[in-house]
């Protein structure tokens, strides 16, 4: 019988692995139904808009 040779990895690679997050693209469409205060209100909450850019952002919509 002939001999193998048997490698034995004893320690797995362990670490933590970042990367930067990639932009989303936000697209807002102009409708009936919701109301620009709404609209404004979410610019000034979820992406820190002042009151006067997101009052201006939704008119350019």
């Amino acid at each position: 019988m002939g001999t193998e040779d048997v490698k034995i990895k004893t320690s797995p690679k362990v670490g933590v692995t970042s990367f930067e997050p990639s932009m989303w693209k936000v697209i807002f469409h102009n409708d009936e139904i919701t109301p620009m205060q709404f609209v404004t209100q979410c610019l000034i909450e979820i992406f820190n808009k002042t009151e006067d850019q997101a009052v201006n952002l939704v008119k350019s919509i």
